[in-house]
């Protein structure tokens, strides 16, 4: 029976290693051609390809590392003008062309959940049948087939999110090892570093931009996703995926360096998640933290010696605790200020340590009464030296920070107990001072709120049975995370441009909740369209013509007649604002104080045909130095003439060289309802030298990238499970429902019987839905591909035994 069973496996080895070499070839060809169009220089993109595939060749797990890092920050879409296809798909063709080549002989190590294969295949099934509902018959290609979202082929632009995952399962069952040890040793690595890369491109924008501190403008961070060039949450969905994973470096095995390094990721994370402003990603951040401090202390407290009701005690307690200290900051900030706020924090992590000491004796209550006289003394400095509540505050908790080190030191010395409570008081009420100086009475008031239920929580876990926490590594590096999560929201959150967005919360809801029925309405009410939906990327196109507003945005199309092809700006039917026109443009690199001329001819048929003009420095979605011009179009005959304007002296780029900004020149159809025919366009200085690329339209979108700052609905469902209904029906729906639950309840399951990667992967996905309830997210491919990854690399995980020791040494 054993030589019968091998002689099977034997037989099957060929005809599997076949089918693999063939798939191999065609992505190799695919990569070549695609690679051979792109509108790069040769090195750029031959060199970075070349040496992924050698890389791949030598080491073919690989990929798990190089795939999540480069997903979210290969973007070049606004320089290069491709929307469909992008840099990522030639790592990707890279990626199945080697990988296939290099495992085609190698048996699955890891083979996923029957359940899960099989939900998998009838979604992959499903996105088939929507796109043959749009590519069958087969749609003509011209210039305009990949230009725009409103191409039919914007069809298989939404498929390949999905499929990319598809194709790399195969890979990914024979590279994650047996246990999934390569997927912490490669694929976590890889989020965390795609994390690192989008938030250091998060820091430069935000310091090139608004300014690194500036959190009242109500610019909101885009990082590198192009695709946010029409709005939606491409950012949004990326970070709610991956700040999670950062807690692999808080783990209790990790060493006290990576322990550190965690935390300065997390804390540029957070900057990251909170410059977007986006409610929904605030309720998604906040749902995983406290998803991730419940595992880890519940984890943490099963090797804790401790009696049981001191575990159950913290675990439960303390996400509310620290529910209720967000609240309270929040208000001390409203009042009080970054200066309040600071002094708030430093006492908190005074009351953390003192709170947890262990190994120490009660404190001795003579503290109180020599705390009297103190504080006295403490209120008279203030009002006798200048800025006395500053330095008051400085030398209490200078005094503080030493009876720490010196406790620590001597790992908890009981006839210090009373001195760090006292310490610890003492800065409590120089706090109060504090607020009192900047604040006044009402800064005042809401400083106490915070400072009593600390000084209330520290007494409790000192004189009481029932230890709220221990001080240990993992409690540390838990309060940092929470410190370094406190220290960011509050100010972020706290400020002008965030209680807008916040009492805006009532209006924008009824604005979104109209537009979910718009969406609902556009769709044609058969019976195939209820199965299996309006067809994968319908809804921009379908809401243009559809919706029942009467409004349509502005848009573009490429036109070819006798051999000549120009670009036809189609201006919008609705007056929302300058802002919501459609920017056609183009990144260029000038010079700031020369003197720059735009060449081009025209075409209008209407009287008063005006066409507005920009060279701006400008990330995606936000001008902001800029030169502009509003030209009116005459004569408005319908034949082509040639119109030159000056746009005056550059003052681009004159900041400093390592914040550099980009510069896009764009043109701007505001005529409601009127086409203009643009072609030769130039960018030209003082001596005739042109810096636009394609000007003249005849490589199509070569180059050329659009934007809507402001006005995004009609590109967008704005609901993650409105957007599967719309294109896949309630066939689609449902499947992707049940595989969410699922995935979702397996993944309980497994981080309450204590495995921490499940605990990650819970609050990742979770945080991902909770932002997928006011957006689309799957609609932007890289996010689908990263999403269904991390979902299939959740199924390795749970097909393994994570449960052994083998798990357990190489988390």
């Amino acid at each position: 029976m054993a030589n019968n069973s091998r002689a099977l496996s034997d037989s099957l080895k060929l005809p599997r290693a076949a089918l693999f070499a063939c798939f191999a070839i065609i992505a190799a060809v695919a990569a070549a051609i695609l690679a051979s169009r792109y509108p790069l220089p040769f090195l750029w993109k031959a060199v970075p390809l070349l040496a992924y595939g050698v890389l791949l060749w030598m080491r073919p797990e690989a990929w798990l590392l190089i795939i999540p890092a480069i997903l979210p920050v290969s973007d070049l879409a606004p320089w290069t003008g491709w929307l469909f296809v992008e840099e990522l798909d030639l790592f990707l063709l890279v990626t199945l062309a080697v990988g296939y080549f290099r495992t085609a002989a190698r048996p699955a190590t890891i083979r996923l959940p029957g359940g899960a294969r099989l939900l998998f295949g009838l979604l992959a099934v499903s996105y088939l049948i929507s796109a043959a509902r749009v590519l069958v018959p087969l749609p003509i290609f011209d210039a305009n087939a990949l230009s725009n979202y409103a191409s039919p082929y914007n069809a298989l632009h939404i498929a390949k999110g999905f499929f990319w995952a598809w194709f790399l399962m195969p890979l990914l069952t024979r590279t994650s090892g047996a246990q999934g040890e390569n997927l912490k040793r490669w694929f976590f690595p890889g989020v965390i570093i795609g994390l690192i890369g989008i938030c250091l491109v998060a820091i430069w924008e935000r310091a090139a931009f608004p300014g690194f501190l500036n959190f009242s403008s109500d610019y909101r961070t885009t990082a590198s996703f192009s695709a946010m060039h029409v709005g939606g949450a491409a950012l949004d969905g990326f970070l709610a995926l991956s700040i999670p994973f950062t807690c692999w470096l808080f783990l209790p095995e990790r060493k006290l360096k990576e322990n550190i390094f965690g935390l300065a990721i997390l804390a540029a994370g957070t900057y990251a998640l909170l410059t977007t402003f986006s409610r929904a990603l605030y309720v998604g951040y906040a749902l995983a933290a406290v998803i991730l401090m419940f595992f880890l202390m519940r984890t943490g407290s099963a090797k804790n010696s401790g009696p049981a009701r001191e575990r159950k005690w913290g675990i439960w307690i303390l996400p509310l605790l620290l529910v209720v200290l967000i609240w309270l900051l929040y208000r001390v900030f409203g009042t009080g200020g970054y200066r309040v706020l600071a002094a708030i924090l430093i006492f908190l992590a005074g009351a953390f340590y003192v709170g947890g000491r262990t190994g120490s004796a009660k404190s001795r209550l003579w503290w109180p009464m020599a705390l009297l006289p103190i504080a006295g003394l403490s209120v008279l400095a203030a009002d006798m030296i200048p800025k006395g509540a500053y330095v008051i505050f400085g030398v209490a908790a200078i005094f503080l920070v030493f009876l720490v080190v010196v406790d620590f030191f001597n790992q908890g010395c009981a006839s210090l107990t009373s001195w760090l409570c006292l310490a610890l008081a003492w800065v409590g009420v120089t706090s109060l001072l504090v607020a009192m100086h900047w604040g006044g009475a009402a800064a005042v008031t809401n400083a106490i709120l915070p400072i009593g239920l600390l000084s209330g929580v520290v007494f409790i876990n000192q004189r009481s049975g029932y230890s709220l926490w221990r001080i240990d590594k993992r409690a540390i590096v838990i309060a940092s995370a929470c410190g370094v999560g406190l220290a960011l929201l509050i100010p972020i959150a706290g400020n002008d441009y965030s209680h807008e967005r916040f009492s805006r919360t009532g209006s924008d809801m009824d604005t979104r909740t109209a537009h979910w029925n718009d969406v609902l309405n556009v769709m044609t009410n058969d019976m195939t369209t209820t199965v299996f939906g309006m067809g994968l990327g319908r809804l921009p196109i379908e809401y243009f013509w559809r919706n029942t507003h009467g409004e349509i945005p502005g848009s573009f199309q490429y036109m070819n007649e006798a051999g000549n092809q120009f670009v036809r700006l189609a201006g919008p039917r609705y007056a929302l604002g300058y802002g919501e026109v459609l920017r056609f443009g183009q990144r260029v690199r000038v010079n700031s104080g020369e003197r720059y001329q735009v060449v081009f001819s025209f075409r209008a048929t209407a009287p008063k045909t005006v066409l507005d003009i920009g060279l701006c420095e400008k990330h995606l979605l936000y001008n902001r130095v800029c030169s502009l011009k509003t030209l009116e179009l005459q004569p408005a005959d319908g034949a082509w003439h040639e119109v030159t304007a000056d746009l005056g002296m550059a003052v681009m780029n004159d900041g400093p060289w390592y914040l550099p900004r980009p510069v896009q020149l764009w043109v701007a159809n505001g005529n409601a309802g009127v086409l203009v025919d643009v072609d030769n366009l130039r960018l030209v200085d003082s001596t005739g030298r042109n810096y636009v690329r394609n000007g003249e339209f005849d490589r199509g979108n070569d180059f050329w990238f659009y934007s809507s700052d402001n006005y995004h609905l009609p590109w967008h469902a704005k609901n993650l499970w409105l957007n599967v209904y719309f294109d896949q029906g309630w066939f689609g729906l449902i499947v992707f429902s049940i595989l969410l639950g699922y995935v979702l309840i397996h993944l309980l399951k497994r981080a309450w019987a204590g495995e921490q990667w499940a605990g990650i992967y819970l609050a990742a996905v979770t945080a991902f839905l909770a932002v997928g309830l006011f957006d689309s997210l799957i609609d932007v491919p890289r996010i689908a591909t990263l999403f269904y990854l991390i979902l299939l690399t959740a199924f390795c995980f749970l097909e393994a035994n994570a449960g052994s020791k083998a798990i357990k040494k190489a988390i």
